[in-house]
């Protein structure tokens, strides 16, 4: 048991015994950092709330309008209407659920009836 710890460099009595490096992804990295998104539509397994606290801790900034200033509209099933009008307005980026998920880690959704 020590020796497994002693080489995973775990001091036994409490801590690291080394000081070691690990990088904390920096939110503005990803696709959704330092942007300013707009959730329409159901989603298949997330809730809306849920979605909005994911996409923050990604570093997005969440709003409930499509204006000239939004960075990405997150489209599910059953959009409104004048999010999407909006977004093509203004140009807009979109990004659907099938493209969410992959952005996020998620595995794709598959349908009933599609297995077999």
């Amino acid at each position: 048991f020590l020796s497994a710890m002693e080489r995973l460099d775990i001091d036994p009595v409490g801590g690291l015994e080394k000081t070691t490096n690990v990088s904390m992804s920096d939110p503005s990295d990803g696709p959704f950092g330092n942007r300013t998104v707009v959730i329409t539509g159901t989603f298949h397994d997330i809730k809306r709330k849920d979605l909005e606290h994911i996409l923050v801790e990604k570093g997005a900034k969440v709003v409930g309008s499509v204006s000239r200033s939004t960075g990405l509209l997150v489209i599910g099933k059953n959009p409104g209407a004048d999010k999407t009008a909006a977004a093509r307005e203004f140009g807009t980026a979109t990004m659907d659920e099938k493209a969410l998920r992959a952005a996020l880690g998620l595995p794709p959704v598959v349908e009933q009836g599609t297995l077999f």
